[in-house]
C-alpha cells in the first residue's frame, strides 16, 4: 500500500498535489499539469520553475509529454477504485484530510460517509457494526435536526414529520410518534400491496397491448384484402365501362352508316334529278329556238309529260327530308352519358365504410359494389310506360298530424298539406319554442310504413315549387338529426343517408340523397308517381300526365336500386306559402 501511495506521489504536480492532467515537461526536468502552470505564471513577472526556481528569459511553449501521459493512465487504470480521488460527481470521504477519496459508504447513524480506509472500523467495531451503512450519498444532513443537531430517527404521524428526539419531547409532545423504522415496516406493507396491485395493473395493460397488437394485424390484414377488393372491383367496372363505350360507339357508328347512306341515297336521287332536269332545260332551250313550227308542235306535248313527272317527284322527296331535328342525331345518347355520370357519381359517394360493430363478420365491414347496376338496367325493373300498368300497386296514403310542421294544414282525411307558415298559430310560444319553429324542416311524412310493393301519386299547385326547398320525399321513420343555430332538428329530407327525395321546376327535377344531388330532366307535370319494390331495393320517380285517364303515358325520371332495411314512408317537404300537395287518389 505504502509503494503505492509513493508511486502515485511520484506523478503527482507539486502545484495542485494531484495526480498530473495534460503533463507538460520543462526545459529543468520537472513536469507539472500544463493548466496549474499556466494559472502559475499568468501571476508572475518572470517565468520561473515553481519547484527549482529556475528563470527563463522568455516564456517557454509549452508541450504536451505524451511519454508521461502514456504512464498516468495506466497509473489510473491500476490504481483501485478505493484509493482514487473523488470526482466532481462523487461522494467525496468526510474522514480523508488534504487529497478526498471516493467515498465507498455512507452511514446513517454517523451521518458520515466513509472511503475503503475509513470504513475499515465500522468493519471490525462490534458497536460500529450495528450501523446502518448505504450507499454513498450527499444527502446525509438531511438526517440531522437543523433545530437541536441531532439524527432524526423518530416519525411524527400527526405531523406527518421526521423530528429528532429532543423534538419529540418538545414542539411534539403528545403526538402520536414512532420510530421511523417502524412506521418503514407498516409503509412498507402498503408499497408491497400497492406494487402487487400496480403488477397486476401492468399485467392486464400488458394483455391488452397484446390484444391492441393483434388487432392491429387484423386491421392490416383486412384493409389489404379490401384493398385488393376494391382494386379487383374497380378494375371490373372501369371494364364494365369500356365494354360499355365500345358498344355504344359500334351502335353509333352504325347508326351513323345507315344513316349516311340514306343521305347518299337522297344525294344520288337528286342528282339525277338535277341531270334529268338540265336535260329538260336543254331540249326546251332547243325546242323554243328550233324554227320548225311543226316539229314545235310534235315535240311539245311529250316535254310536257317530262316536266310534269319532275315535278312530282321533287315535291315527293321534299315530303321525304329530315326535319329539322334530325340536325341532333346523337344528343339523346349525350344526355344519356350526362344521366349516367351523374349516377356513377352519386353511387360511388355512397360506397364507404360502415362504423364498426363487435362480433361483426369482417366480410361485413365491407359494401361490395353493384357494378352492373351502374351500367345496365336494374333488375326486375318493370318496364312501365302506361299508368294502367302500375296501378296494381296503387297505395292510399295517408298523412300523420303528429309528425306535421306547425307551419303546415292538413285536411280532414289527412290526404292533403297546405304551407299556410304562421297564419295556424294561435297558442303563445316561448322564445325557445320559436326559434325551433324557424329552423325546423316543415315536413310531414305518412301514417303507415310501406314494405313490398307500392305506388302513389302525388299532385302539387299554386305557385310552383321551389327547387333549393321543397321536396317529395321517401324516408325511414327513424333518422338522424343534426344540431342548427344551437337546436338540435331533423335532417331534411334527402340530406341523410335514411331518405330519398325529388324536387321539381318545371321539366327540371333535381335528385337528393345523404346531401348529395344531380339535376334531371323529363316532361314537365303537375303529378309524380313514386313506385317501391322494398324487398328488391328499387325506388322509382314517374312524371305522369295531368290528365285522369288510366291510359296515361309516364315517363320515367330517376330510379334508385339499394337495400331498404326498415319499412318506408312517404313525405313531404313544402316551404312556400299556399303551396299545396295532394295523395291522389
Amino acid at each position: 500500500m505504502a509503494e503505492k501511495q509513493l508511486d502515485r506521489e511520484a506523478f503527482s504536480c507539486p502545484i495542485c498535489l494531484d495526480l498530473l492532467e495534460n503533463p507538460v515537461t520543462i526545459s529543468c526536468g520537472h513536469s507539472f499539469c500544463m493548466k496549474c502552470l499556466k494559472e502559475h505564471w499568468d501571476q508572475q513577472v518572470r517565468c520561473k520553475c515553481p519547484q527549482c526556481r529556475k528563470r527563463f528569459n522568455t516564456r517557454p511553449a509549452l508541450n504536451k509529454n505524451i511519454m508521461l501521459a502514456v504512464l498516468l493512465e495506466q497509473l489510473k487504470k491500476s490504481e483501485p477504485s478505493s484509493d482514487r480521488g473523488a470526482g466532481p460527481q462523487d461522494v467525496s470521504c468526510d474522514v480523508c484530510t488534504g487529497r478526498k477519496l471516493k467515498a465507498v459508504k455512507s452511514c446513517l447513524q454517523c451521518v458520515v460517509s466513509f472511503c475503503e480506509s475509513h470504513l475499515q472500523p465500522h468493519r471490525h467495531v462490534a458497536m460500529l457494526q450495528k450501523h446502518q451503512l448505504v450507499a454513498p450519498s450527499n444527502k446525509l444532513q438531511e438526517n440531522i435536526c437543523h433545530e437541536h443537531g441531532k439524527l432524526k430517527e423518530i416519525f411524527c404521524r400527526t405531523d406527518q414529520k421526521i423530528i429528532c428526539y429532543l423534538c419529540s419531547v418538545d414542539k411534539h409532545k403528545g403526538h402520536d410518534t414512532v420510530s421511523s423504522a417502524a412506521e418503514r415496516a407498516h409503509r412498507q406493507e402498503e408499497l408491497e400491496a400497492k406494487t402487487d396491485l400496480l403488477k397486476n395493473r401492468v399485467q392486464h395493460k400488458e394483455a391488452d397491448l397484446q390484444r391492441l397488437q393483434q388487432e392491429a394485424q387484423d386491421i392490416s390484414c383486412c384493409a389489404q384484402r379490401a384493398v385488393q377488393h376494391n382494386g379487383d372491383m374497380f378494375k371490373e367496372v372501369v371494364q364494365l365501362l369500356e365494354k360499355r363505350r365500345s358498344e355504344v360507339e359500334q351502335q353509333i357508328r352504325s347508326e351513323e352508316q345507315i344513316q349516311l347512306g340514306r343521305v347518299q341515297k337522297l344525294q344520288d336521287q337528286l342528282q339525277q334529278d338535277v341531270s334529268e332536269l338540265k336535260r329538260s332545260i336543254s331540249e326546251l332551250e332547243e325546242l323554243f329556238n328550233s324554227p320548225d313550227h311543226n316539229q314545235f308542235i310534235l315535240r311539245f306535248p311529250l316535254l310536257s309529260k317530262d316536266l310534269e313527272k319532275t315535278q312530282s317527284t321533287n315535291v315527293k322527296e321534299t315530303e321525304d327530308k329530315p326535319k329539322t331535328r334530325h340536325l341532333r342525331y346523337f344528343d339523346s345518347v349525350t344526355r344519356a352519358l350526362s344521366v349516367l355520370k351523374d349516377k356513377l357519381k352519386f353511387t360511388l359517394r355512397e360506397i364507404k365504410m360502415p362504423e364498426p360493430q363487435e362480433d361483426v363478420e369482417e366480410d361485413m365491414w365491407l359494401m361490395e359494389i353493384d357494378v352492373d347496376a351502374l351500367v345496365s338496367e336494374p333488375r326486375d325493373w318493370p318496364d312501365v310506360k302506361i299508368r294502367k300498368d302500375i296501378l296494381k300497386y296503387l297505395q292510399h296514403i295517408k298523412l300523420d298530424p303528429n309528425t306535421a310542421h306547425s307551419y303546415l294544414s292538413l285536411s280532414k282525411d289527412n290526404r292533403t298539406v297546405e304551407y299556410v307558415g304562421k297564419q295556424l298559430m294561435h297558442q303563445r310560444l316561448n322564445s325557445f319554442q320559436q326559434a325551433q319553429l324557424e329552423v325546423e324542416p316543415c315536413q310531414v311524412m305518412s301514417r303507415d310504413g310501406m314494405t313490398g310493393r307500392c305506388y302513389w301519386e302525388v299532385c302539387v299547385w299554386n305557385k310552383g315549387w321551389d327547387l333549393r326547398r321543397a321536396r317529395i320525399a321517401v324516408s325511414y321513420k327513424k333518422r338522424s338529426k343534426k344540431i342548427h343555430r344551437g337546436i338540435t332538428v331533423e335532417n331534411v329530407y334527402g340530406d341523410d343517408n335514411a331518405s330519398w327525395a325529388l324536387q321539381i321546376n318545371g321539366n327540371e327535377y333535381t335528385f337528393w340523397s345523404n346531401n348529395f344531388q344531380f339535376t334531371l330532366f323529363g316532361p314537365a307535370s303537375s303529378k309524380i308517381g313514386v313506385y317501391l319494390d322494398h324487398s328488391a331495393g328499387l325506388l322509382a320517380f314517374y312524371s305522369v300526365s295531368d290528365d285522369d285517364d288510366d291510359d296515361d303515358t309516364m315517363t320515367l325520371l330517376h330510379r334508385v336500386q339499394t337495400t331498404f332495411t326498415q319499412p318506408l314512408f312517404a313525405g313531404v317537404r313544402l316551404c312556400c306559402t299556399r303551396d299545396t300537395v295532394h295523395f291522389h287518389p
